[in-house]
């Protein structure tokens, strides 16, 4: 529950709501830290999502994504 957005008189106030939600998601993107992993790993992961992307029928999707 977002009391935040509620006017004085009690009414939903969704232009503020918005915004605060907005400045929310900008500051977590931009405090976003992309964690390490070993190649590897990433090879591993990577391996298994083209796998599955054959499998489902989406493997031309597989030149669109980097790393597969």
């Amino acid at each position: 529950i977002d009391r935040k957005a509620l006017k004085d008189e009690g009414s939903l106030d969704p232009e503020s709501l918005a915004g605060r939600a907005a400045a929310d998601v900008e500051a977590r993107v931009g405090a976003y830290k992309q964690p390490e992993i070993a190649k590897d790993r990433l090879d591993d992961m990577f391996s298994v999502m083209g796998g599955a992307l054959e499998r489902f029928g989406a493997a031309e999707i597989k030149d669109k994504l980097p790393g597969l």
